[in-house]
């Protein structure tokens, strides 16, 4: 076998095992929170907060969800509190509630936590746990 053939061939088996390396340390347990209608005051934002940062702790990555079209104030007072903590990449949105469901189940998270029993229903086949968080 020709010298440089090898060496071809163990760069793509190496290329090809940090790949899975990668593929594999990067299945995080996924959690995903819609953000709407989740909070009834804007003082229990460095609370939810400071929760989420203990899950980030355990290994788990969440990710931000909400629908654009209603989301409310105390929402939007979390969602810029959560981006100066959170890269761009954990946050999700959808102009309506029904695009944040088709979001969510492409996710596929370990949990998703939500204040709507109308969404939580529709997402009820797709997902393994769902919380519902009444606000």
């Amino acid at each position: 076998m020709d010298s440089s053939y090898k060496t071809y061939v163990d760069i793509l088996t190496q290329m090809s095992a940090e790949k899975k390396a990668s593929i594999n340390s990067s299945r995080t347990k996924k959690i995903s929170i819609r953000l709407n209608n989740l909070l009834t005051s804007t003082l229990e934002i460095p609370k939810i907060i400071a929760e989420i940062k203990q899950l980030s702790t355990e290994g788990f990555r969440p990710y931000f969800v909400y629908s654009s079209e209603n989301i409310d104030g105390i929402a939007k007072d979390l969602l810029e509190k959560l981006k100066e903590t959170y890269n761009k990449s954990s946050f999700l949105s959808s102009k309506t509630p029904e695009g944040v469901v088709s979001v969510v189940r492409q996710l596929n998270p370990r949990l998703h936590l939500d204040s709507s029993l109308l969404l939580l229903i529709s997402m009820k086949s797709h997902l393994n746990r769902i919380l519902l968080v009444n606000s």
